[in-house]
């Protein structure tokens, strides 16, 4: 009997064994197969992507940037040929998986995208050849990409520069930035730095605009039938301080007993002419150029995640003298700034930013364009914009919030917006070089922590030189 009862527990025990291991089979098989695929402990998974020869990237000049390498076992390592590109291409880990450019097309360069054929079959089960991606072609210029990360050494912000007429983004930068090489070293140590160098601040930052703002308002003043010299009721002066959401502002530089009128407001940056402004115009004035010029929506860039910023009724819940003032709960990226101040470069036209120029599928040696041709959206008249780009071309020249972005032979036009935003508060700085008449290439710096108007100024009229040198020869 004592035998019998043994006998029943061991098979009771053998029974709910079986299924324990049932159940986890049936989970890990079925309901959870994604995830263990996924996995980075799944070693089989781990060793499939190690055999795909990954796409090169090359820069618009067929400068490779980065691309796989074999090792002695066939495998293939990732190179990324130069820091300065670390923000934008991102990385491709065997054991992390991938961010930046390298996840925006990885299908593309993994080439998990490329439809099966007899002969794909045939040489990968039975000649057993690597996987072999796509090469893509971006936008990027290196040597414009190397100078804009430069300008972020030891710096928090962004960086980006753009074809004004076609949306061509030539460079994007963002710092902090992780190094792809320390992924399997650093990763814990990285995932938990308070300064998010995984973040891409250019293109996924939401940042107050503070003062940025005003060529905008400049262009919505200029379509309300408005000139510049129009004199404004300024009780105060030109150089009074403004009072807006719980701080005050000021004039980014002294105004030098100015006008009081729009023109000279916008040159030292003053708020008291715009405050007027808006006054005059009434907030839902504010509310339909803001919306016009695209500042109440994110630009999304193909493949790149964007914040998720909660829905609301802008007509009960937006104070929009204070977003227009740059103080508010707007925010934006310096690409969605870089969107704005292209369209009043652009002749009125805001150009829709692109980064994937050509994709060369493997054992192919052209390229295919991946953009049949650039898109642009009307804002607004081009007699309207000219006279902003003279405006901001005349704000250099005169001592202006951006003089020190003056660049001896260039036509530049600028202008520096301060917003008091956090502890440390931002510094913008947008502008533009003329490479020839009707062409022009914008570029946007976002320095956090930064209340000198002349550091940003001087940056950004820097590398405003290098894209006309490079764009130019």
């Amino acid at each position: 009997m004592h035998f019998e009862r043994s006998l029943n527990r061991l098979m009771f025990g053998l029974v709910a064994a079986f299924m324990v291991v049932l159940a986890a089979a049936l989970y890990w098989g079925v309901l959870a197969s994604d995830s263990a695929l996924a996995s980075p402990f799944n070693y089989r998974q781990r060793a499939a992507l190690a055999s795909v020869e990954r796409g090169l990237i090359a820069d618009r000049e067929n400068q490779t940037l980065a691309e796989s390498l074999p090792n002695p076992d066939g495998t293939w390592r990732r190179t990324v040929y130069s820091p300065a590109l670390h923000s934008i291409l991102g990385y491709f880990s065997l054991t992390y998986g991938t961010g930046g450019a390298e996840a925006a097309y990885n299908a593309l360069l993994g080439g998990t995208d490329q439809q099966e054929t007899f002969t794909s079959v045939f040489e990968r089960d039975v000649l057993h050849r690597p996987q072999r991606g796509s090469a893509a072609r971006l936008t990027l210029d290196f040597d414009i990409q190397q100078a804009a990360a430069d300008l972020l050494t030891d710096r928090v912000g962004a960086v980006v520069v753009m074809d004004a007429n076609t949306g061509a983004l030539l460079a994007v930068a963002s710092s902090p930035t992780v190094d792809p090489a320390t992924l399997d070293t650093e990763w814990e140590a990285l995932i938990e730095r308070p300064d998010n160098p995984f973040f891409n601040r250019a293109l996924q930052g939401e940042y107050q605009p503070g003062s940025a703002l005003q060529p905008v308002l400049l262009a919505g003043w200029l379509i309300a039938g408005n000139t510049p010299e129009t004199p404004l009721e300024l009780p105060d002066g030109l150089s009074a301080p403004v009072a807006v959401n719980g701080v005050t502002v000021g004039c980014v530089v002294p105004p030098d007993d100015a006008p009081e009128t729009l023109q000279a407001g916008f040159t030292y940056g003053c708020p008291s002419a715009f405050s007027a402004l808006i006054g005059a115009q009434g907030e839902a004035w504010v509310e339909e150029l803001l919306t016009l010029f695209g500042a109440t929506r994110h630009v999304e860039l193909a493949g790149f995640t964007l914040p998720q910023t909660a829905p609301e009724d802008a007509t009960v819940s937006r104070d929009w003298r204070t977003d227009a003032l740059g103080q508010g709960d707007l925010r934006l990226s310096p690409l969605d700034m870089a969107v704005m101040v292209a369209a009043l470069a652009n002749a009125g036209n805001a150009p829709l930013p692109y980064l994937l120029d050509a994709i060369r599928p493997p054992g192919q040696t052209e390229w295919v364009p991946a953009v049949a041709a650039p898109q642009t959206q009307p804002i607004t008249t081009s007699q309207t914009a000219q006279a902003v780009q003279a405006l901001m071309v005349q704000a250099v020249a005169q001592g202006g919030t951006a003089s020190a972005a003056a660049q001896d032979g260039l036509t530049v036009g600028a202008h520096v917006g301060l917003a008091e935003s956090g502890e440390a508060g931002l510094a913008w700085f947008t502008g533009f070089v003329q490479l020839e008449p009707g062409r022009n290439v914008v570029a946007v710096v976002l320095f956090e922590g930064e209340t000198d108007p002349s550091v940003v100024a001087q940056a950004g009229g820097d590398l405003l030189a290098v894209a006309h040198s490079v764009l130019a020869r």
